[in-house]
């Protein structure tokens, strides 16, 4: 379970995947609260990135029907339902988006429910199980179209009390995401170049895709050091170590899915390399960028390993 905790919070899913699914049957029938909260999680938040919603509810609700079938354990509880809730916001948000009207009320309806779950364990739980209410309830902000950013705010400083760097980035994020809502653009290139250098620090590739994506797409002017990586030393066009790997692999014809197999790391994050490569290189393609490479000697497939 451990590498699949690590596939997920680098983001690479297929890894998490082959991990989950590879687990002895055993196990994974294990009506222990801890083992089966764990793996409720993490298949939910896999097939929830996945893009497969109704696997992720799946999930959720067989996770929370077998511990509070055997048990009262509040944490393993409250765990699996905020993540019930960030399921429900992202399903909330795709039925507004495709103007579902019926798919949004059920979201709403489940998210609800997991909140009501939520501040039940809250009540009868500590830090841990407030700091998921908080989650909960700006998962809840998102999923009825109405992010807000001071939730997500205290949510970050929920979870950082807890030395919980993981989910303090991802509320960071979401956070970001907000006052970009807000236009507040100014305090979104903050926290958003604050959760940068968490999520490379975390080695979350995912997530420093995510926050990149969104700095792109908002304009945001990310601050100092989270900015990008040095360059490595007297490389012209100023491309980091890593993407020269990107566009070794590029040069030889790879895709951003073949890139993302290749160098541990999610398809999106390898987009996101290409992207910057082609603008460092001033080229509008992979073929001019291949091209270039090849002409200035930077194509060497050694770098690529």
């Amino acid at each position: 379970m451990a590498r699949a905790v690590l596939a997920l919070g680098e983001g690479d899913l297929e890894t998490a995947r082959v991990e989950l699914d590879a687990m002895d049957p055993t196990a994974r029938d294990s009506t222990e609260p801890q083992f089966v909260g764990a793996y409720g999680w993490m298949r939910a938040e896999l097939e929830r990135r996945s893009g497969n919603l109704d696997l992720a509810r799946a999930a959720v609700d067989d996770a929370l029907d077998q511990i509070e079938y055997c048990s009262d354990d509040v944490a393993r509880i409250a765990g699996v339902a905020a993540m019930a809730v960030r399921v429900e916001a992202d399903a909330a948000t795709l039925a507004r988006d495709r103007r579902e009207d019926e798919a949004e009320r059920v979201a709403l309806k489940r998210a609800e429910e997991q909140v009501s779950r939520l501040r039940l364990t809250s009540e009868a739980g500590g830090p841990v199980e407030r700091a998921e209410l908080a989650s909960g309830e700006a998962e809840y902000a998102r999923a009825v179209g109405e992010d807000d950013a001071a939730l997500w705010a205290a949510t970050a400083e929920a979870w950082g009390s807890l030395q919980r760097s993981y989910r303090r980035v991802y509320a960071r994020w979401r956070e970001a995401e907000a006052l970009v809502g807000a236009d507040d653009r100014a305090a979104a290139a903050a926290v958003a170049s604050d959760a940068l250098r968490s999520a490379r620090e975390l080695g979350s590739e995912w997530l420093a895709a995510e926050l990149e994506s969104l700095a792109a797409r908002a304009r945001l002017r990310l601050l100092g050091p989270a900015e990008a990586p040095e360059p490595a030393a007297g490389e012209p066009f100023g491309l980091t170590p890593r993407e020269r790997q990107v566009l070794a692999l590029v040069a030889g014809g790879a895709t951003n899915r073949e890139i993302g197999l290749e160098l541990h790391m999610a398809e999106k994050t390898a987009s996101v390399h290409v992207s910057r490569i082609l603008a460092k290189l001033d080229v509008r393609s992979r073929t001019e960028a291949a091209a270039v490479a090849v002409r200035q000697g930077l194509a060497d497939t050694s770098a690529a390993v």
